[in-house]
């Protein structure tokens, strides 16, 4: 399972340097850099975040702190994680407003993230394991807590090679997964990949997993 995390940084350089320092831990995974409070609001329409890192100055002399505010009274399971230049004690209280998990001056320190994303992990652990559940068209679900497919609240009868192909999805479900990837974590032939791609349909629906040209597959969600 990897947890889904957004950027909210106007300097792009800084925004890349901190993705990369998050990346190193194969956990998670950020989605989306954005530079401004609307970029955020409509991503969170659309995803589902575990993790914000959000600056206190953002573009055009945006409000952070306002914005994180209104995340934590719209979306109070996401975890907001603030970072500053400046540590002011009207910054803190701020953040201490929002229930920040953490408050991270800059420059970066890449022990120091590494250290709030290992308690982030913490944090969320339990969430995943009780609750989890990736909903997929007509009906279907992946229930990450018991690793399979299910509709109607049925087990999907599936191999452990189609299960597997599944749950690799799933777990990447926010991106179009490249074949490349799919055939070395599978250890399978491109035929191979064909066949189970063929049989899950069939066990299924054709929309099931989409299949996006020249890029790879990705599993066919829902909004809800």
């Amino acid at each position: 399972m990897q947890y889904q995390v957004i950027i909210v940084e106007d300097e792009i350089l800084s925004a890349i340097y901190l993705q990369k320092i998050i990346e190193e831990n194969n956990d998670f995974k950020v989605v989306s850099i954005a530079k401004n409070a609307q970029e955020v609001l409509n991503i969170l329409k659309k995803e589902k975040i575990d993790v914000i890192f959000i600056d206190i100055m953002l573009q055009n002399n945006q409000s952070g702190t306002k914005l994180a505010l209104e995340i934590a009274k719209k979306y109070p399971e996401i975890i907001l994680v603030f970072a500053s230049a400046y540590s002011e004690e009207q910054m803190l209280q701020d953040a201490a407003k929002a229930k920040a998990f953490a408050y991270l001056l800059k420059p970066y320190r890449p022990k120091e993230i590494k250290a709030t994303l290992m308690l982030i992990k913490e944090r969320l652990h339990p969430r995943y394991e009780k609750n989890r559940k990736l909903y997929l068209i007509e009906g279907y679900y992946y229930d990450f807590k018991h690793e399979r497919l299910c509709k109607n609240n049925q087990e999907i009868p599936l191999s452990k090679e189609e299960l597997a192909l599944i749950k690799l999805l799933a777990k990447n479900h926010t991106i179009i997964l490249d074949k490349e990837t799919i055939l070395n974590h599978l250890n399978i032939t491109n035929e191979a990949l064909r066949a189970l791609i063929y049989r899950i349909r069939n066990s299924t629906c054709k929309a099931l997993i989409q299949n996006h040209k020249r890029f790879g597959y990705k599993l066919a969600t829902t909004k809800s």
